[in-house]
């Protein structure tokens, strides 16, 4: 993929983490330079220990550094005071977890207007733009479903529609395919990689499995907390699994189909969560 200038979303410069323990201090990262920008999926691989959780959890503006620079659109916010991070979080970075963290008592439809009603869409809109983001995915016929009613794979998919449902520039995925088999792995990337090409974000997905390296722009790997490789590849037009007619489209001059994703304006940008009731 060719990019134009300045296209990072997020760039880490010299990036050093250690931790004290006694009278030792144990350095974790040891000078990480990478960029992730818009309309890249990118892989970071690494056996356990490697360093990727706390690489990852830096650049979501949840843990500090000890030195370096992380520059979110160009600006260095790894000093910032802590309580400007949250609102640099809602505002800029989307977060899907391998746990899914899901909401057990509202349906599918429902977590994923939460995340609409945190950004000030309320009422008839939010529940329209949840629906569309749902269908995106290919859960238009799971909306009412509570989680406890979804497989892992739709429990991650509806995670997945949550993070379309923010504005976020950056999509950060830990561990997002853990739980799930080979094909609903694929599914779930192949989901990422759209969003990233069609809705020109940066996604960057932390897994262990290989076989998902055909569907990234990128691939980094760690070792000993140091960046070992970083691949730009080429997504292959022949996926190693056949996907679920919503999401079969490889080819990313293929237009996808009806309901991806149209950007709701949000006004204003952080609303009051409005919490719903427990259905009956």
């Amino acid at each position: 993929m060719v990019h134009e200038p300045d296209t990072s979303v997020l760039s880490v410069r010299d990036l050093r983490k250690s931790y004290q323990l006694g009278e030792r201090s144990i350095e974790v990262l040891h000078g990480i330079n990478l960029d992730l920008r818009r309309g890249d999926l990118t892989l970071l691989m690494g056996p356990s220990g490697s360093g990727k959780t706390t690489l990852l959890t830096i650049m979501g503006l949840l843990l500090r550094p000890t030195s370096g620079q992380v520059l979110l659109l160009g600006r260095d916010v790894s000093r910032l005071d802590e309580w400007r991070l949250p609102a640099l979080r809602r505002a800029h970075i989307g977060f899907i977890f391998q746990g899914f963290n899901l909401l057990s008592a509202l349906t599918a439809v429902e977590n994923v207007e939460v995340v609409l009603e945190m950004q000030g869409l309320r009422g008839r809109a939010a529940r329209r733009r949840a629906m569309e983001l749902l269908d995106s995915v290919g859960l238009a016929d799971r909306w009412d479903h509570l989680p406890e009613a979804l497989s892992g794979g739709e429990k991650q998919r509806v995670g997945v529609a949550r993070a379309l449902a923010s504005p976020a520039e950056l999509i950060l995925a830990d561990e997002p395919t853990g739980n799930l088999d080979s094909k609903t792995a694929a599914q779930v990337v192949d989901i990422l990689r759209h969003l990233a090409h069609r809705e020109n974000r940066a996604v960057l997905v932390v897994t262990h499995d290989p076989a998902l390296r055909q569907l990234a722009d990128q691939t980094i790997h760690m070792r000993d907390g140091l960046i070992v490789e970083d691949a730009k590849a080429k997504p292959s037009s022949e996926l190693a699994v056949p996907l679920a007619s919503a999401v079969q489209r490889p080819d990313p001059t293929v237009p996808l189909p009806v309901g991806v994703l149209p950007r709701a304006p949000v006004d204003p940008p952080y609303g009051k969560l409005v919490h719903h009731r427990p259905r009956e």
